[in-house]
């Protein structure tokens, strides 16, 4: 089977089974906290939960993000007071829950994103195997294809343990470190394999991998999937 099948295989069973996207983010995410606070269900938040969350600023990008909604918002409710002769209207709890229903599926397909920014990490990184992008990128098809089937396993595996023992608070944290410690030996072992590079190069070039990661998916993976999801709703 070809890598690219592979992915697509994993990524259409993840898309298919997985409970809830591991890259799914929310609308309070995205945007600076003032607009998350007016976002927000009445009762969820005390004064002083307000208050802190009121302060947070969002990443980077919110600034633009928090122009996009409020156009959005300001426009809906214009509209719907008039088709209602002002009985009704539209505000940013309305969008919220618009955006919460559809970025689960948007951030399932979306996974894709990150594969030709780790490649060319992986490029950077392991420069001195003069390799190919192309390679580079067939690598990181394979690497978040485990990713996502090991998510995938370790997520109904904590489902069918459930169905023995009461659910716990920890079993989360078991599961999201169980997750990380498999994924960080499979990676090390990769790169020594593929590459064929010395076990020390490896765990440095993991660690290097995985701050990229976190990178790419604050500031490529996450302002594409906010700029579909708002294209779509």
């Amino acid at each position: 089977m070809s890598p690219i099948a592979l992915f697509l295989l994993v990524n259409v069973v993840y898309f298919d089974f997985a409970p809830d996207s591991d890259f799914a983010t929310p609308f309070e995410w995205e945007v600076p906290g003032r607009i998350a606070v007016l976002a927000s269900d009445p009762g969820t938040l005390d004064e002083a939960a307000a208050a802190r969350l009121r302060a947070q600023q969002g990443p980077l990008y919110s600034r633009f993000t928090a122009s996009l909604v409020e156009r959005r918002v300001r426009a809906r409710d214009a509209a719907a007071q008039v088709s209602s002769d002002g009985r009704s209207g539209y505000d940013y709890r309305d969008y919220r829950r618009a955006y919460e229903r559809k970025v689960p599926e948007i951030s399932k397909a979306l996974a894709i994103v990150h594969i030709p920014a780790l490649a060319a990490v992986l490029m950077l990184l392991l420069r001195h195997t003069r390799r190919y992008y192309a390679e580079h990128f067939v690598v990181a098809l394979h690497l978040l294809a485990f990713d996502l089937a090991a998510i995938l396993i370790f997520v109904h595996g904590m489902s069918l343990l459930h169905v023995l023992v009461p659910p716990a608070d920890w079993h989360n944290a078991l599961l999201n470190w169980t997750v990380r410690c498999v994924l960080t030996v499979y990676v090390v072992i990769a790169l020594r394999r593929v590459y064929g590079i010395a076990w020390h190069w490896s765990i440095a070039a993991t660690a290097g991998l995985f701050l990229a990661y976190v990178l790419i998916n604050f500031y490529v993976y996450r302002p594409v999937l906010f700029l579909t999801v708002f294209a779509l709703t």
